[in-house]
C-alpha cells in the first residue's frame, strides 16, 4: 500500500486499480478505498463482488436495515452468487421474569411482545429489501461471449412510461444519475438504430464516459417461448450486449430463523397481522421470488430455508425452462405452521402441500443435490429421480420434525424398494438426516436398509432417541455412515440425569456403533449419559480416523467399580487414554453453546457443506 500514499496514487487507471481490488481480501479493499475519491470510485466495480456472504440479525431493531439496502443498491443488479441468513434474535426463549408481583410480570409480558412484534416487522422489512434490489440484478456480455460482469451497471436501459417516454432505470430506489453524477446520454436515434416492436421508438441508455463503451446490441426476451430476439440499437464500436429482464443471478441462498417464534407460540395468524395487516407485505414477498425465478436463465443453485411466508408449493412452476434445465441444486424448506397460513391460501393451496411437486421435480434434469422435509419425499418422487432422463442424484438432505409428522403423515415416504432403484440410478448418492424431537418409533418407519445414509443427527427437546434405534444405524450402515450427532437439551427435562442408552445391556450401543462404522469421523454427544470407559474404547476403535469427537464435560459419567483400578485423577485419566486412542490431544467440551446451536440453522449450514461437496 505505499504506492496508495504516494503522488501517484490518484492517478492510476481504473483498470489497474480494480486489479489492484481484486487481490484484497473485503476488508482491505475498505482500507485501500480511504486513499482518495478514484479509489472509491472503483471499490464498487461489479466484477470484484460477484459472490455477497451477508448475516442479519441478532436484535429485533432495524438497525441493520440501512445498511441492507446500501449494499442492495450498490451490489443487488450485478450479484451472481448471495448467500444471506436472517439470524436468530437474542434473548427468543421468553421475557425476563423477575420480581414485582402480577403488575410487573404484565409489564414484562407486553414489552416483550412489543419486541417481537418489532422483530418481525424487521424481518419483513429486510427481506422486501433483498428481493427488491434483485430484481433489478442484469448481466452484461461481450460480443465474443465472455462474461463481462463489470459493466452491468454502466449500461442500462430505461423504463419507459408506456407513451413514448423513457426514465432512468432505478436501481434500489436510486436512479444510476444520482448515485454516480457522471452520466452523459446516448441518443439511439442513431444510423442502425431498431425500436422494439419496429416502431422505431427505443430505450436511451445511460454512459458513464469514463468506461469505453462502443457499441450495443439490445436482446428481447419473449416469456412466451424463451427465445432471444437481437436487435441493433447504436453503432459506435466494440460490441456490448445488454440483457434487460433477464437476472445474473446463478446462486441465490436464503435462511430465516422465524420457527422458534411458532414452537413458542409468539408467532401465529393474530400476532402476524398485527405487524402485516391483510398479508401485504408476505404477498409481496410471494410475488418478488415468483418473478426473480421467472426472469432467471441460469440460476445453478437456489436455496429457501425456513424463509416465512416467501415459498408456496405454487412457486417452483414460475420458475423459467431454461433455470429449471440449469439447476443443479435445490432446497425449499419451511416450518411455516398451518396456524400462519391465511385460511383462503389454505383452501387454494388444498392437494399441494409440498414445496416441491411432483410436477415440478421432472423439470429438473440436471438436479445433483435436493433438501426438503422427509415427509414430502415421496415414493413417486423417488421414482422420478430415478427415471433415465435424470441425471444421476449426488446428495440429499431430509428434515424429519416430529412437529410435522401429525400435519404430513408418513405413508408416502419411499420403500425398501424405491431406494434401491434410486440407489441404482445413483451409485454416488449419500443421505444427511436430522430427525429432530422425532419419536423412534417413526424414525424406524422411514430409515430402510437401502437409504445410503452418511450423516445423521438427532436432535430434541422431550423425545429420546433409544438404544435400538442407534444399535439399527450401526447394523443398517456400517459402510456409509460417518458423521452422529447425538444431541438433548436438557432445558426442558423435568429429570435430574441424562438418558443412559448402556442401561442394562451389555455393550453399549454408541461403542458398536464406533466398532461397526469403519468410515465413521464425527461424533458428538451431549444430553445422553457416555460412561469413561465406554468413551476411551470408542477412541480406540477408531483412532486418528475419529477427526471430531466431541462429548460435553456434563455428560461423561465415571463407573465406581472401574475406578477402583485407577490411581490418578479419573478425569486427568480419562483426557490421557482419550488422548492416546485418538493419537492428538482431546479435552471434554466445555463450552456447550458451539453444539446447542438453533437446530434449523445447523441443518441448513450443514446442509450447505454436504452438498456444495458434489
Amino acid at each position: 500500500m505505499a504506492l496508495c500514499g504516494g503522488v501517484g496514487a490518484s492517478a492510476l487507471p481504473s483498470e489497474l486499480i480494480v486489479h489492484i481490488f481484486s487481490f484484497l481480501s473485503a476488508r482491505d479493499k475498505l482500507r485501500a478505498s480511504a486513499v482518495c475519491a478514484r479509489w472509491r470510485e472503483c471499490l464498487f466495480y461489479p466484477a470484484l463482488w460477484t459472490e455477497l456472504r451477508l448475516s442479519l440479525g441478532g436484535g429485533p431493531g432495524p438497525e441493520e436495515t440501512p445498511k441492507l439496502e446500501f449494499l442492495m443498491r450498490k451490489f443487488g443488479s450485478f450479484v451472481r452468487e448471495l448467500q444471506l441468513e436472517f439470524a436468530p434474535v437474542e434473548g427468543y426463549l421468553g421475557p425476563l421474569h423477575g420480581g414485582g408481583g402480577p403488575g410487573r410480570a404484565a409489564e414484562e409480558e407486553a414489552q416483550f411482545a412489543g419486541r417481537w412484534r418489532d422483530a418481525l416487522h424487521t424481518y419483513l422489512d429486510q427481506v422486501l429489501c433483498v428481493l427488491r434490489g434483485l430484481r433489478n440484478n442484469r448481466p452484461v456480455r461481450s460480443g465474443g461471449g465472455t462474461d463481462c460482469v463489470g459493466m452491468a451497471t454502466s449500461l442500462l436501459p430505461c423504463a419507459s412510461d408506456g407513451n413514448g417516454s423513457w426514465s432512468p432505470c432505478v436501481l434500489g430506489g436510486t436512479t444510476l444519475r444520482e448515485a454516480c453524477g457522471r452520466v452523459d446520454w446516448l441518443d439511439p436515434e442513431s444510423p442502425g438504430a431498431c425500436g422494439l416492436g419496429g416502431d422505431g421508438a427505443g430505450p436511451r441508455f445511460l454512459w458513464f464516459p469514463t468506461w469505453p463503451v462502443i457499441a450495443c446490441t439490445f436482446m428481447a426476451w419473449d416469456r412466451n417461448s424463451d427465445v432471444v430476439c437481437q436487435q441493433e440499437m447504436f453503432h459506435v464500436g466494440v460490441e456490448l450486449v445488454v440483457f434487460p429482464g433477464i437476472l445474473n443471478l446463478q446462486k441465490l441462498s436464503l435462511y430465516g430463523d422465524t420457527c422458534i417464534l411458532q414452537e413458542e407460540g409468539i408467532l401465529d395468524r393474530g400476532h402476524l397481522s398485527q405487524v402485516d395487516q391483510a398479508g401485504k407485505k408476505i404477498k409481496e414477498i410471494q410475488l418478488l421470488f415468483e418473478e426473480i425465478l421467472a426472469n432467471s436463465r441460469q440460476v445453478k443453485w437456489l436455496s429457501s430455508a425456513f424463509m416465512l411466508g416467501m415459498v408456496t408449493p405454487s412457486s417452483l412452476s414460475m420458475m423459467s425452462n431454461l433455470s429449471a434445465s440449469s439447476l443443479e441444486h435445490l432446497s425449499l424448506l419451511d416450518s411455516q405452521l398451518p396456524s400462519l397460513v391465511p385460511v383462503g391460501e389454505l383452501e387454494r393451496l388444498h392437494g399441494l402441500r409440498s414445496l416441491v411437486p411432483v410436477g415440478e421435480l421432472e423439470r429438473l434434469h440436471g438436479l445433483r443435490s435436493l433438501a426438503l422435509d422427509f415427509c414430502d419425499f415421496t415414493s413417486e418422487m423417488c421414482r422420478l429421480l430415478s427415471g433415465r432422463d435424470h441425471a444421476p442424484l449426488h446428495r440429499l438432505s431430509l428434515l424429519l420434525s416430529g412437529a410435522a409428522v401429525p400435519d404430513k403423515p408418513l405413508d408416502a415416504t419411499p420403500s425398501e424398494g424405491d431406494w434401491k432403484t434410486l440407489v441404482r440410478h445413483s451409485a454416488n448418492l449419500r443421505v444427511y438426516v436430522m430427525a429432530l424431537d422425532v419419536p423412534s418409533q417413526d424414525l424406524l418407519r422411514v430409515l430402510k436398509p437401502s437409504l445410503p445414509l452418511e450423516r445423521i443427527h438427532f436432535d430434541s427437546y422431550s423425545c429420546c432417541a433409544s438404544e435400538g434405534t442407534v444399535e439399527l444405524i450401526s447394523l443398517q450402515y456400517p459402510k456409509t455412515l460417518t458423521h452422529f450427532i447425538l444431541m438433548r437439551d436438557p432445558v426442558e427435562r423435568e429429570d435430574t440425569g441424562f438418558p443412559d442408552l448402556s442401561d442394562n445391556r451389555n455393550e453399549d450401543p454408541l461403542v458398536l456403533l464406533a466398532w461397526r462404522c469403519t468410515r465413521l469421523s464425527l461424533l458428538v454427544i451431549h444430553g445422553y449419559t457416555v460412561w469413561a470407559h465406554n468413551l476411551i474404547a470408542i477412541s480406540r476403535l477408531r483412532g486418528s480416523n475419529l477427526k471430531v469427537l466431541a462429548v460435553s464435560e456434563e455428560s461423561i459419567d465415571f463407573d465406581q467399580d472401574q475406578l477402583l483400578f485407577v490411581e490418578e485423577d479419573p478425569v486427568h485419566n480419562l483426557i490421557k487414554e482419550v488422548s492416546l486412542g485418538l493419537g492428538r490431544p482431546w479435552h471434554p467440551m466445555m463450552d456447550t453453546s458451539v453444539v446447542l446451536s438453533e437446530p434449523t440453522q445447523h441443518f441448513y449450514r450443514e446442509m450447505q457443506r454436504f452438498s456444495e461437496g458434489v
